[in-house]
């Protein structure tokens, strides 16, 4: 398959290059990588098919590539000497493509055009459904390995006659080039551990096994020796066939003698080095004639050595060659870079989420204490402020210290001397230096306590006053009800003191306007008063009453992709025993004015992200999940950790995961709101902003938040035909968000007029029962995820 503008001529003229023995090595090359890749000539003709790991995808990678691009990048790096290989971004945002120059003596031999795809389900215009998905680190290393590996092939066999033309080259031995392949294979393997989820003694394991394999040689080790304690931990090791066990026989004291005198600098012996006699014997009883010795660092440019790897060989002749040294080198730069990041890694991921809310100065009071001596290692800006006195005098160590002898730690306490409830977290934790330490977080809860107290008050006495009218019948049972239904209303609360049963009936009553959502709570109130305080009054004392909020989900359509579902937004309902079935708008006013809200919403989203997890784990990886939060709940405190422990639980990908807040909102709270938001974007989920244009944001305050959608509702699609300001703000709002890379999305879409309306106003992704009604899991699942159309990308009713 030749790509246009690139006639596949032959290559008879290309004397120095095998085109069979170049497209097996490219197609291994590509298989191993998970990169697509092609070769041209230096006048430009493609002497190889593109390669890839999955021919579906190998095929529509080289129908997405633009030749005008590739003619360019191939002219930057063969036309002249400044690039050797040049990489670009295309007009698809997670498909990025390299030129690589392989050149002899700076005289270019032919050009590999490489291609990746990166994991990126957010991304404008992104390519969707390959398989082949790699990550920068993959790719960059890649391109870099394939420069270098033929780089040294054609240099070592090329001869030049000219600065511009090669002529001739003498043939490699048979020998040689295997040991390249095998060289070539042998560094694909190691290089594609960098991105492996194995245990770092399990790669030491693979990386010795595959190195000493490839080279032919009786031993391979990776060790780790202490000199202080005396000790030489095996981090891996490869032992040849009948070859002696070294690390067995080795004495430690002797081994950390000669590995002193090793020290930082690598060290090669053959059967011919001039060494140590003493050296030489203790090497001779091991088995041992000729090795090389190559360090590993604790961390770049630290010069103090954490791991040897060793390359040895009983062979009494043995004589390293230049290429194998070189070999032994790329395989310890991969191992000393997954090396450096495993102790990064392991130093943070201990508590990951701790030291995000540490490093980033979030709303919380955070300090970190060595654990061994007890003294401060890190106290944040917000503490320091606010115990400033506690911490010149030494009492902030009796705020923190607990009689509960438990490493860790969650409760509640009170700090007396201020009158202040704080909600208390102690965690042991791997600090960044590898050190244990003990990371303390307060939340200051004394307002929420304050309220709590008030609002259990308040529940008491309501439901006494339930109880006692409830047992007669009439007047008195009405007016508990509707009091409990709506406390704030100031002609409920007058209603209630008037004797007679019509005066309160008359307090409910809107004047004249009346939307479609209230009446359907008036529907509500003119069921069985008694049953409704019951069920309200159970959901606040019985956690498994939770149960009666099922989720139901509507699809989310993504125009670009051809009116594909791409995610489903979860919406509450009730099912009470005693009312029935209700919409949200029918009860979660009251939920939210009861407090109940808070925790109907962490069960459900909890929920909800162990749903998503399975979607996503069965053949759906990009598909996402929007679900709205509550004020009362986005903004607690320990919300951010609420929110941390579900998705550690539930095992869902944070990125797939949208939380969406009203625009209705009260702006005394927009700086918690922005905190919560940073919080929530710091755990890796997305942010929407939902019913814009309805409430208190604008376009300012969108560029002041973190978020990736934002959502117009059904009030403006309703009149897009007769009213030209709804088109207008639409595509003023589709404009606004396009740069500052943020969708979209309109809901209540109920008719192909609507739909057309809005498709060609910078609008992503729509909503509304002209593509379905909210539907229970099982419904959802079959229509939308359980189709092998739907991976396709085809809409039923398109």
């Amino acid at each position: 398959m030749a790509l246009e503008g690139f006639e596949d001529r032959g290559i008879s003229e290309l004397s120095v290059i095998d085109r069979n023995l170049l497209q097996r090595d490219q197609d291994f090359f590509a298989d191993i990588s998970g990169l697509f890749l092609f070769a041209i000539d230096p006048d430009g003709r493609q002497i190889t098919d593109i390669s890839g790991r999955d021919m579906r995808d190998t095929n529509r990678i080289a129908e997405l590539l633009n030749e005008g691009q590739i003619e360019d990048i191939f002219n930057r790096v063969m036309k002249t000497r400044l690039e050797e290989q040049v990489v670009e971004n295309t007009e698809y945002s997670n498909l990025k493509i390299a030129a690589v120059a392989i050149k002899a003596h700076n005289n270019p031999i032919l050009c590999f055009i490489v291609c990746a795809v990166y994991y990126e389900p957010d991304g404008e215009n992104a390519v969707f459904n390959i398989r082949s998905i790699v990550d920068e680190s993959t790719f960059f290393g890649g391109i870099d390995f394939l420069r270098e590996i033929y780089d040294r092939i054609y240099e070592s066999t090329l001869l030049v006659e000219n600065e511009k033309a090669i002529t001739e080259r003498a043939e490699l031995s048979e020998k040689a080039i295997k040991d390249q392949k095998k060289q070539s294979e042998a560094m694909s393997a190691v290089v594609a551990l960098l991105d492996s989820d194995e245990s770092f003694d399990d790669i030491c394991m693979e990386i010795a096994g595959t190195a000493g394999r490839c080279a032919g040689l009786s031993h391979t080790l990776i060790l780790a020796p202490d000199t202080e304690k005396g000790t030489v931990e095996v981090r891996g090791k490869y032992l040849a066939e009948n070859a002696d066990p070294v690390i067995e026989r080795a004495d430690r004291a002797e081994f950390l003698k000669y590995a002193a005198l090793v020290g930082s600098k690598p060290m090669v012996v053959s059967s011919r080095t001039d060494i140590d006699y003493d050296f030489r014997l203790w090497l001779g009883s091991l088995g041992i004639i000729g090795f090389v010795s190559l360090p590993v660092f604790s961390a770049r440019q630290s010069g103090k050595v954490s791991l040897y790897i060793i390359f040895a060989d009983n062979d009494p002749t043995k004589i390293w060659q230049r290429e194998e040294i070189r070999f032994f080198g790329d395989v310890t730069k991969v191992l000393q870079s997954i090396y450096y990041r495993r102790i990064t890694k392991d130093s943070l991921t201990s508590s990951v989420i701790s030291l995000k809310v540490i490093l980033n100065n979030v709303g919380s009071y955070i300090c970190v204490k060595d654990r061994q001596s007890g003294e401060f290692i890190f106290i944040n800006k917000r503490m320091e402020e606010e115990f400033e006195q506690e911490l010149k005098d030494g009492t902030l160590n009796r705020l923190l210290a607990s009689d509960d002898d438990r490493n860790d730690l969650h409760t509640e306490i009170e700090y007396e001397k201020a009158g202040r409830h704080f909600d208390y977290h102690r965690n042991v934790i791997k600090w960044v230096d590898g050190r244990y330490a003990v990371l303390y977080s307060l939340f200051d809860i004394t307002e929420r306590k304050r309220a709590d107290r008030g609002q259990a008050l308040t529940e008491k006495a309501a439901a006494e006053f339930a109880e006692e009218a409830s047992a007669e019948p009439g007047t008195d049972a009405e007016k508990a009800a509707l009091l409990i239904q709506e406390p704030e209303k100031e002609s409920v609360r007058e209603a209630v003191k008037e004797p007679e049963k019509e005066s309160v009936r008359e307090a409910v009553k809107e004047p004249e306007k009346e939307s479609a959502g209230e009446a359907e709570r008036a529907a509500v109130k003119e069921s069985p008063k008694e049953a409704y305080v019951k069920d309200f009054k159970d959901i606040s004392v019985e956690p498994g009453v939770l149960t009666e909020f099922p989720l139901y989900y509507q699809p989310v359509i993504d125009i670009s992709k051809k009116n594909k579902c791409t995610g489903a937004e979860a919406l509450l309902r009730w099912s009470s025993k005693a009312l029935g079935f209700m919409q949200a708008e029918q009860f979660v006013p009251n939920a939210r004015q009861s407090g109940i809200i808070v925790p109907i919403g962490n069960h459900l989203l909890k929920e909800l992200c162990s749903v998503l997890k399975s979607w996503n784990e069965s053949g759906h990886p990009y598909f996402k999940a929007y679900v709205n939060i509550a004020p009362e709940q986005l903004l607690q405190d320990n919300f951010p950790f609420v929110l941390s422990d579900i998705i550690t639980e539930t095992g869902v990908n944070p990125r797939n995961l949208v939380l969406e807040f009203s625009d209705v909102f009260d702006m005394t709270l927009l700086p918690g709101l922005k905190r919560a938001l940073r919080e929530v974007k710091l755990l890796g989920c997305q942010v929407a902003l939902d019913d814009f244009g309805t409430g208190s944001f604008s376009f300012n305050h969108i560029k002041e938040l973190p978020l990736s959608l934002v959502k117009i509702g059904q009030k403006f699609v309703k009149n897009i035909d007769s009213d030209p300001y709804v088109k207008s703000f639409i595509r003023t709002a589709g404009e606004f968000l396009e740069p500052l890379k943020i969708k979209l999305c309109v809901e209540g879409i109920e008719t192909e007029e609507e739909y057309l309306a809005v498709s060609g106003l910078k609008v992503r992704n729509v909503q509304g029962f002209y593509f379905d009604e909210p539907m229970t899991r099982e419904a959802f699942e079959n229509k939308y995820l359980n189709r092998e159309e739907q991976n396709e990308g085809v809409n039923k009713r398109f």
